[in-house]
């Protein structure tokens, strides 16, 4: 189904930009240093080509007059469109890791299709030989299609759309409606399940059965989009007619428990981290693609350094929001820190720090803290 999210939940994620007061440990370390912003920067180089851009996915409108097709960047929320597809709805997309072909369901759980990547033509394959066939995921590495109805899991046929019963996803804590399925790097399926607070739950491909894995407490309808190291979801207030604002969020599989409770009983949480657009990342796209196992951080500060004429340090980091907050550490060895202070963004997204304590060290490094607002 279609998607966006709720209320951001602040994660600190640590953004190093780390570089040297001392003129002789940059000069030493330059290459090391620009190595390291440069993995940062870009994720990972080592992803197979494809037409996207690095952090690209494609996606499809889901239930609106004229359902827009193209890509969507994750660190951005911007889609830049490819066509425009008319009234015809569209369930689900999924991205073929192995020849990059965009399959997808189209006529309201009716046919399996393909999207031209270039131009946006939609043809069909065929006809499902099932009804309710309402998401599509690719498996890494085999190029096998599983389909999710609400009654469990199918592989699909790619020649013929025929849906094979894998089996049912049986009746785990609190799965009342199904919906989306994605794949992780390491082969897990996942399902998501629509409700105020949406669970999660591992699916076994061998026989269809759903184990709860977690739920995500005020987050409300949430729906698995895209997969790797983390999972994307998205939250469908236009659907449901809920008033929150639209958010994308990445979801931790390493903090997935099996059964979905705690040592005490209680429902285990699952660690949540707003991404990409936030609030501003666009409603109602399914969408799937080729994206390295870890993106980015959805901005990275930018830092700069200038020694005073008395030995202490001007840190500048920049690049947030008004108000967004900075936590500045110092490093002797790149593997120790400690903070420094925290600052609060002016009106321009930076804050500025003196580190008087500097003129006592032959050289120091810095970097930022930023929990993503």
């Amino acid at each position: 189904m279609g998607g966006q999210m709720n209320k951001s939940q602040a994660v600190c994620q640590g953004t190093v930009a780390a570089l040297s007061a001392s003129l002789w440990h940059r000069l030493r370390l330059q290459k090391v240093i620009t190595a390291m912003l440069a993995l940062l920067a870009a994720g990972s180089l080592l992803t197979s080509a494809r037409a996207q851009d690095v952090d690209d996915v494609y996606a499809v409108e889901f239930n609106q007059a004229n359902n827009r097709f193209g890509t969507l960047d994750l660190l951005t929320g911007n889609f830049t469109q490819i066509s425009a597809l008319g009234g015809t709805i569209y369930n689900d997309v999924a991205y073929n890791p192995l020849d990059g072909t965009v399959y997808g369901i189209a006529n309201n759980c009716g046919d399996l299709v393909t999207f031209n990547p270039t131009n946006g033509a939609v043809s069909e394959v065929a006809p499902f030989n099932v009804s309710g066939i309402e998401s599509l995921a690719f498996q890494p590495g085999t190029g096998v299609l599983y389909g999710c109805a609400q009654n469990g899991l199918y592989t699909i046929n790619l020649s013929n759309g025929q849906a094979t019963f894998v089996g049912s996803f049986g009746t785990p804590y609190n799965l009342n409606l199904a919906q989306n399925i994605r794949f992780d790097s390491n082969g897990n399926l996942y399902l998501s399940n629509t409700s105020d607070n949406t669970d999660f739950y591992q699916v076994n491909i061998e026989n269809g059965s759903a184990t709860f894995v977690g739920e995500a407490t005020g987050y409300a309808d949430l729906v698995l989009m895209n997969a790797g190291q983390y999972m994307y979801a998205v939250s469908i207030p236009a659907i449901n007619g809920a008033s929150a604002q639209p958010e994308l969020l990445s979801l931790d599989v390493n903090s997935f428990v099996d059964g979905g409770t705690n040592a005490d009983g209680s429902i285990h949480q699952i660690s949540v981290t707003l991404v990409g657009g936030g609030p501003a990342f666009p409603i109602n796209f399914d969408f799937s693609g080729d994206v390295p196992a870890v993106i980015p951080p959805p901005w990275v500060p930018t830092m700069t350094i200038a020694p005073q004429t008395d030995g202490s340090v001007k840190v500048t980091a920049s690049g947030g929001n008004s108000g967004q907050t900075y936590v500045f550490e110092y490093s002797s060895d790149m593997f120790n820190w400690n903070v420094i202070c925290t600052n609060s963004a002016d009106a321009n997204g930076a804050a500025t720090i003196i580190d008087a304590c500097a003129k006592n060290f032959p050289g120091r490094f810095y970097r930022t803290v930023t929990p993503q607002q």
